[in-house]
């Protein structure tokens, strides 16, 4: 897709090109796919010793700055926890009730389902 082509309206039906129109796939694509992959692969292969001291200051940073931010993402989820319990309760009582009559139905229809079987 072009960058602003998903936030247009979508083409009246009759201006759409039919899917058999619709060109072939490219190999060209692909072929610069692999292509890039390569020499991304040989450029990063070749520069490891320096990338590595790199990455390892990127992840030390990263744990020691996520650290609190996901302590306090915890405190919160659990203060939200304790909110929904009686929302969940009220749910799942208001569930049990509704559904209390269907398994009542298909337990007897299983019953009889068995009970027939056995006498056959």
């Amino acid at each position: 897709l072009k960058p602003f082509e998903r936030l247009l309206p979508a083409p009246p039906a009759a201006a759409r090109p039919s899917p058999e129109a619709a060109p072939p796939p490219s190999n060209g694509k692909m072929l610069d796919f692999l292509f890039g992959l390569t020499i991304g692969l040989g450029v990063g292969s070749y520069n490891a010793r320096h990338m590595r001291e790199c990455l390892d200051d990127t992840f030390h940073l990263t744990k020691q700055k996520a650290g609190p931010q996901l302590q306090k993402a915890k405190e919160g989820f659990a203060e939200v926890g304790k909110k929904a319990v009686p929302y969940m309760k009220q749910a799942s009582k208001s569930l049990q009730e509704k559904a209390a009559p269907v398994f009542e139905q298909a337990s007897t229809a299983l019953k009889e389902k068995v009970a027939s079987m056995r006498k056959a």
